[in-house]
């Protein structure tokens, strides 16, 4: 599992770090005064860890450039360098993918084009113009797989999707690359964490305000650009929390879901009963005296199997999904 802090520092341990926790808690880390945890996440070697700052720089690194610590007590390593005023606001763990300068210019522009953004993406200073090459098929198909949705929301409700493609793999410590445009006209960056086109996501606001808006209404930008309005914020507030609402997929038919299953019994209909009783005073007067009419059936075959006598000879029947007594013969 990986830790941020909201100073830049980043920090790896075993999960198993963690285990025999007691009622009152167990000291994950040790923070400086000022100094808060942004965000924990499970991740392998497999991974890539993303952070944010709040002026809109961005860096990402491989998981595996993180030792792991042994201790609790430390903040850990550097993951960005910060510069003065600014704080990481978010930190996540993507799916690392390797592809070289030229392969990711082919994506992203072929990406843009699908997603029907003309304007080319603004060049940074960090990173050298790659003209982009050719990109075959199958190529695209393995990119467009490993891809990851990154949302990004401003204080003033601004917002964008843009691909995990266009931040580049660096190592650790470095200042990262641009994260939104340098005009920052839609304030400090609040959130940028993956996503899904099936999501929502929540909005709040200083003021109180909410608003839960599908990630598909938002638009594909490039890592560079603005973003576009999701929230109307009010003059005196600011968004202060981002929340994601993943997609409960075939849940509402019948699915994996809680909920499903919740409504499902609800209505009865779980295993292909009905419901027994409606809700009234007689119908759960009926649903207690056909429970009772079928306990004592069950017992009385229980009894009938183990040697005991019914007098006169009954045999159990069900009728209309009740168990009754019938004498034999009938």
């Amino acid at each position: 599992m990986v830790f941020a802090t909201s100073e830049g520092d980043v920090r790896r341990n075993r999960l198993s770090d963690f285990t025999n926790v007691k009622r009152n808690g167990k000291i994950a880390m040790k923070l400086p005064e000022g100094v808060s945890l942004v965000n924990v996440s499970i991740c392998d070697e497999q991974d890539d860890v993303m952070m944010v700052t709040a002026l809109g720089r961005a860096i990402r690194f491989s998981t595996t450039d993180v030792r792991v610590f042994s201790g609790r007590d430390s903040t850990g390593v550097r993951g960005i360098r910060l510069a003065s005023g600014d704080r990481v606001v978010s930190m996540s763990v993507i799916r690392h993918f390797e592809a070289d300068p030229a392969e990711r210019a082919a994506y992203l522009k072929q990406r843009r084009l699908m997603a029907g953004v003309t304007e080319e993406a603004e060049a940074d200073e960090e990173e050298d113009a790659v003209e982009a090459g050719q990109l075959s098929p199958t190529r695209y198909a393995e990119m467009s797989a490993a891809e990851d949705l990154i949302l990004t929301i401003t204080a003033r409700g601004l917002g964008k999707i843009s691909s995990s493609h266009d931040y580049p793999v660096r190592g650790r410590g470095g200042q990262g690359v641009t994260a939104f445009e340098k005009s920052m006209r839609g304030g400090q960056l609040v959130a940028s964490f993956p996503v899904e086109m099936s999501d929502q996501v929540m909005l709040a606001t200083s003021g109180g305000q909410s608003i839960r808006v599908p990630v598909e209404q938002i638009s594909f930008r490039s890592r560079s650009a603005g973003g576009v309005r999701v929230f109307d914020t009010g003059a005196s507030e600011e968004v202060v929390s981002v929340a994601r609402i993943a997609d409960a997929g075939d849940t509402a038919e019948g699915g994996r879901g809680c909920g499903a299953g919740r409504d499902r019994r609800r209505r009865g209909l779980i295993h292909g009963r009905e419901p027994a009783y409606r809700g009234s005073r007689h119908g759960r007067l009926r649903g207690r005296m056909a429970g009772r009419r079928n306990g004592r059936a069950r017992r009385a075959a229980r009894d009938a199997a183990e040697g005991g006598h019914l007098r006169p000879p009954h045999r159990p029947v069900r009728r209309d999904g009740l168990l009754e007594l019938v004498p034999l013969g009938r």
